[in-house]
């Protein structure tokens, strides 16, 4: 929830299907709000056609780039 924003540490990775029906992309954009005002470091990538659950294998490929990059980047430093 975007009210935890404060207590959240270290780099964030948010990802999100911007037409997902069961968790609204807005949730997603209240927290990137809330952890800009706290000035907590995050990424976000947003997959414009995509619900709940990325499926397209071309973007199942990007998102699986995207999150070893971010591991490679923040976490295994």
């Amino acid at each position: 929830p975007r009210w935890t924003a404060k207590d959240l540490h270290g780099q964030l990775l948010l990802l999100h299907g911007a037409i997902d029906d069961n968790v609204h992309p807005q949730n997603t954009m209240q927290l990137a709000h809330e952890l800009q005002k706290t000035g907590r470091p995050f990424r976000l990538m947003l997959y414009p056609k995509s619900r709940h659950g990325v499926t397209d294998p071309a973007l199942v490929k990007h998102l699986r780039a995207t999150m070893l990059e971010f591991t490679e980047q923040t976490l295994l430093r």
